[in-house]
């Protein structure tokens, strides 16, 4: 009997530059793969995510979606979706310009795909995480886990962490973030102890023109020690913003993301009403790096788990 292939993308999203952005995996027609088999291939890939499509269409959705870290299953991944909503209107042939809705565990979300000719343009509808609490008197730890003196996180603003568990920590300059250089060990420790899943670092210090913040994400717990663009800590950040820095609940941001690792990106964030009925829309480009297929036969050969 021959093996069964499954079509296989390798794309970078929030960039329009081959090698930049966030690279996603996606796997197309998942439906018969087990999430065993599934987590054994992020492992193999080896990127922050890899995204699979199962083709269910319904009156509600388009299809379903699971994302896997190397290391565990999770809910929502922004440049994964980004990544897989670009795979399905190119493997079904789809208009130029088309709108899809995708069913992930948080729920079904509303995507925009925009196929141009030398990149693509997607924007997706994201889940609305608020802030749960802040932190008093720890800054010092805090600091400390990422390689810092205390005096370099910005005392005016709070340390926060979210209904996800994404810690949020703004810094001073653009400098200090740069030095980052995080202690993996006290990370993970900390994780545990108070039930964090990423660090957000930011600051409004940017490189680029036109940009409002300019950041980094670490998640070790995760697998992921560096994302360079993080879909939906930026997407969850428009709740920091309004509540901490600007208390409009509707607005735009513009922020940068992987410079230090050399996969420099941008992204997007449009958020409306988060005093009443929370929307938040990211938007980047996309560009499709890799395309083939995936045989699943043997995995056990080359990943245990």
């Amino acid at each position: 009997m021959p093996v069964k292939k499954y079509p296989f993308f390798y794309i970078n999203s929030f960039s329009s530059v081959p090698g930049y952005g966030n690279p996603a995996a996606v796997v197309y027609g998942a439906e018969d793969i087990s999430e065993t088999d599934m987590q054994k291939i992020a492992k193999i890939n080896g990127l922050s995510e890899t995204a699979f499509i199962i083709n269910e269409k319904t009156n509600s959705y388009d299809y379903k979606i699971k994302f896997f870290t190397p290391e565990k299953p999770i809910n929502m991944c922004g440049h994964a979706s980004i990544a897989a909503a670009y795979a399905y209107s190119e493997i079904n042939n789809m208009p130029h310009k088309t709108s899809l809705t995708q069913k992930a565990d948080v729920g079904a979300l509303r995507i925009k795909v925009e196929r141009l000719n030398e990149y693509s343009r997607v924007s997706l509808q994201m889940d609305t995480p608020d802030i749960e609490k802040t932190f008093q008197g720890k800054h010092n730890e805090f600091a400390q886990a990422l390689g810092l003196k205390e005096e370099e996180i910005e005392k005016d603003l709070p340390i926060a962490v979210n209904k996800k568990g994404y810690l949020y920590i703004p810094i001073k300059t653009i400098d200090s973030v740069k030095r980052i250089k995080t202690n993996k060990e006290l990370i993970l420790e900390m994780d545990r102890k108070l039930n964090l899943h990423g660090w957000y670092v930011f600051t409004p210090q940017v490189l680029l023109p036109g940009k409002n913040f300019h950041a980094r994400f670490f998640a070790p717990s995760m697998g992921v020690n560096e994302d360079p663009v993080t879909g939906t800590a930026n997407a969850y950040f428009s709740f920091y913003y309004y509540r901490y820095i600007d208390a409009k609940p509707s607005g735009r941001l513009k922020n940068e993301q992987g410079f230090e690792i050399g996969r420099n990106g941008e992204i997007e964030i449009e958020f409306s009403d988060l005093d009443t009925s929370p929307s938040i829309v990211i938007s980047g480009c996309v560009h499709e790096y890799i395309r083939g297929e995936v045989n699943i036969h043997n995995l056990s050969k080359y990943c245990s788990i």
